[in-house]
């Protein structure tokens, strides 16, 4: 999903690879010298010193503008929360972190509702804990939390346990923001909405006038931390060019990385450069044998789970 995106408040994957030796799996992120949000938040809490409001809703904007380019890829981040947000010393802010994240499929013209109950409990929204479809309302209502989180340094519902959090997040109303502008704690009021049909989307957001009078501060933020020759998710390189910019990430990446973990790097880097030419018609460059054995496998395995469910299914049928 990280490969998908290419936006300046999306945090941008530069590379990723396996180590045969370590079985694990390395994804290579662009570096946020600022830490990320909850850590900001935390020390701003102990300091008794809150946002100011334009800093608080720039910082809103850009995440608003990161979901409103993940959500038009048809994907749900299903954990947005502080410690997902990034931040930069420039006040860039980055959404990450989408190890939970699902791609819907569309049917007919309507989107699919994911059901699992995933996430982190502050921040779901109560369709989640009713155990109702959701989609990407349940991001926008993440988000408001957020926001109230930056503007009042603490939760809006908070308890003791599981339970206690489920009815308060499904049953109460969240506290006022007070010491922000009216503008401001409407917004938050309208994000926090129970009914997931009433809360606005990200296409909606971003055309509120409280967010588009806070747009210019975060935009030219984003502008001012873009990474700019180096950058390879630029769509106007022609493939020479790319192919020079991942020859110079690969060799600074490789550099960063200890020794045995910078060979693993460089070894797949080249398997996967050799694999995408032979797509793209080389006939000099083959399929590595690795690949070639892993891709058989996987569907070997395919095979034989479908086979095994049909089995079932016949199984199930008879019996009943």
């Amino acid at each position: 999903l990280l490969r998908k995106h290419s936006h300046p408040n999306v945090c941008r994957l530069i590379a990723s690879f396996a180590s045969d030796e370590q079985k694990r799996f390395y994804l290579v992120l662009e570096h946020c010298d600022g830490g990320d949000l909850s850590q900001s938040i935390a020390k701003r809490r102990s300091e008794r010193r809150p946002y100011p409001e334009h800093e608080a809703a720039s910082i809103f904007v850009m995440i608003t503008l990161a979901l409103r380019h993940v959500h038009a890829r048809r994907i749900v981040h299903r954990d947005v929360k502080a410690a997902n947000v990034f931040l930069t010393k420039k006040g860039v802010a980055k959404l990450g972190d989408f190890g939970v994240s699902r791609q819907l499929d569309v049917s007919g013209g309507a989107t699919q509702l994911a059901s699992t109950r995933i996430g982190t409990p502050y921040y779901l929204a109560p369709e989640i804990f009713e155990g109702k479809p959701y989609g990407r309302s349940a991001d926008v209502w993440s988000l408001g939390v957020l926001f109230y989180e930056i503007l009042v340094l603490r939760m809006p519902f908070e308890a003791n346990s599981l339970a206690a959090l489920c009815v308060k997040i499904t049953q109460s109303r969240a506290p006022n923001v007070i010491g922000y502008s009216a503008d401001c704690a409407e917004l938050v009021a309208s994000l926090l909405h129970k009914d997931a049909s009433q809360r606005p989307l990200t296409d909606a957001l971003v055309k509120d006038a409280y967010v588009r009078k806070h747009m210019p501060s975060a935009v030219a933020a984003a502008r001012s931390g873009r990474v700019h020759a180096n950058d390879t998710t630029q769509d106007d390189t022609t493939d020479e060019e790319e192919d020079v910019v991942e020859t110079v990430i690969t060799k600074r990446v490789e550099d960063m990385l200890p020794a045995g973990l910078g060979a693993e790097y460089a070894r797949c880097r080249a398997e996967a450069l050799r694999n995408r030419r032979h797509q793209e018609g080389d006939p000099a460059e083959a399929p590595s044998p690795r690949r070639t054995a892993r891709r058989d496998q996987a569907l070997a395995l395919r095979r034989a789970d479908a086979a095994r469910q049909k089995e079932l299914q016949q199984a199930a049928s008879q019996q009943y």
